[in-house]
């Protein structure tokens, strides 16, 4: 396994076999949570991997196709199919409020087979949701860029 890291607050595990090349298209899923901070990160998320240069699936596009589709249980190769997306993200949000969370995590899902390529954490006992999006979303684009 690899290790990224920028930063105390943050670990991410990528797999050997992981082939940052071929995802092309992604979609930020709602972040399990506190929704108002979980969706604060997700942004934080979104803007870092549009500044990397990434094709992002719009969230309001995802929310609806749930919605309309009454998914409870999520298949990511099924969604993926439905999305045009090649790579899930998904994780949580710990605790915080008026836009700090305590800590949270992520991680990357192929929608080829719902394998996951790799995860990561934010946070230490406190962070602004907008940065822990940020730093989580810059980790991410280091993981897409890294062979």
């Amino acid at each position: 396994m690899c290790f990224l890291s920028f930063g105390c607050d943050q670990t991410a595990t990528v797999r050997p076999e992981f082939e940052p090349g071929k995802y092309h298209t992604i979609a930020v899923l709602p972040f399990d949570g506190d929704a108002g901070q979980a969706s604060i990160v997700a942004d934080g998320i979104e803007e870092r991997l549009l500044s990397c240069g990434i094709d992002i699936i719009d969230r309001s596009r995802l929310a609806a196709l749930i919605q309309e589709r009454q998914i409870e249980e999520i298949d990511f190769v099924e969604l993926g199919k439905l999305l045009g997306a090649d790579l899930l993200i998904s994780g949580s949000v710990t605790g915080g409020n008026l836009g700090i969370v305590w800590g949270g995590s992520y991680r990357g899902v192929d929608t080829q087979d719902g394998r996951v390529q790799f995860s990561g954490q934010f946070g230490d006992g406190g962070i602004e949701a907008t940065t822990a999006g940020r730093r989580a979303g810059t980790k991410i684009c280091a993981a897409l860029a890294h062979a």
